[in-house]
């Protein structure tokens, strides 16, 4: 039996992106078909109209100027990111119940956090935090629900002996790009992989120069191309609203080296390999260089490769099994609605 008709509206999706935000929205969309409700997906303002199937999820691309119409089919519209302020605004017009993702509270118009009759649904309890203190508070019905955790846990092993780079991915200044080529340059033996980001290729910093540093291009394929290669994964981000990267690496049980930035501090709990929340100075920098070389250094010792191995699985059983709960509970409201 089909409860609802659900329908997500946004930028972007991860049939043909497979960043931290559009990854997010698939899974949960996929999560909400499971769930036994019928689901589709609106990418409005493309170049032609296109439609497809990824992985059961219905996915219309439209160049149609009137593409709001279609907000008013459905019996729920899910927005995020780009669209969200024109899509809530339009659901209010024409009473449409609508759900709100917040993967970000930075740079946004959050007035519809005052209003009562929108859903928010936020990534992480920092987001929700920052967000209820930006606006002085959230009206509406909350949920929170985690990125999705996936059970990678049969590559852990597999092939280990192949897995030779220290990896980061997306190499801009926010997600601490510059750490990874003065630790390829401080440390000239071990060989390092930039993986390039699926969002704004201008802001990346991608250099070809360097003997041990060998640039993978954005993929969709990270399992094979990025995290079978990968001894150690990097995310030194100045700012993060949770951390995609490290996640999925820690569901491969590799061990993750992360700077204490509030999202990753949402996403790996207190017993981590951190090193510093990056500073803007040339200093602090460096000093910060000097931390995560410490930290890949003491992951020579095998025994404390295999500790941190293991604790990379356990704590994302553990996230896993967080993440399954809090999304049956948006499911227990869904069916409730219906």
């Amino acid at each position: 039996m089909i409860y609802m008709k659900v329908l997500a509206v946004s930028k972007l999706y991860a049939h043909k992106n497979g960043s931290g935000g559009e990854t997010y929205l698939h899974q949960f969309l996929q999560d909400i078909q499971a769930g036994g409700h019928d689901v589709s997906v609106l990418l409005p303002e493309k170049e032609e109209i296109e439609m497809t199937h990824y992985h059961g999820i219905k996915v219309f691309e439209t160049n149609e100027e009137h593409w709001r119409d279609y907000l008013r089919k459905p019996d729920l519209v899910i927005t995020q990111l780009d669209f969200s302020e024109e899509v809530i605004n339009y659901c209010m017009k024409i009473k449409q119940r609508v759900v709100q993702i917040e993967h970000c509270h930075i740079a946004r118009d959050n007035k519809h956090l005052l209003n009562p009759k929108v859903v928010n649904i936020f990534n992480a309890p920092n987001i929700k935090k920052l967000c209820n203190q930006e606006c002085g508070g959230v009206e509406g019905k909350t949920f929170t629900i985690l990125p999705p955790c996936p059970d990678y846990s049969k590559y852990s092993t597999e092939n280990i002996k192949y897995r030779q780079f220290i990896t980061m991915v997306n190499p801009s200044k926010q997600k601490g790009g510059d750490i990874i080529y003065k630790l390829a340059e401080l440390m000239p033996e071990r060989k390092f992989m930039v993986v390039e980001g699926g969002y704004y290729p201008w802001a990346q910093d991608i250099r070809f120069n360097l003997p041990n540093v060998v640039i993978q291009p954005n993929t969709q394929e990270m399992i094979k191309d990025v995290y079978m290669k990968s001894r150690i994964v990097l995310q030194p981000s100045r700012w993060e609203t949770y951390g995609m990267v490290s996640a999925e690496a820690r569901s491969c049980g590799i061990p993750t080296i992360v700077s204490k930035a509030s999202g990753l501090l949402d996403n790996h709990g207190v017993v981590a390999l951190y090193g510093n929340t990056l500073g803007e100075d040339e200093e602090a920098t460096n000093e910060n260089v000097l931390k995560y070389k410490q930290l890949i250094e003491m992951l020579d010792h095998q025994p404390s490769y295999l500790l941190w191995s293991q604790h990379a699985l356990d704590t994302a059983e553990r996230v896993r099994k967080i993440q399954k709960e809090q999304v049956q509970e948006f499911l227990d409201w869904l069916e409730e609605l219906s």
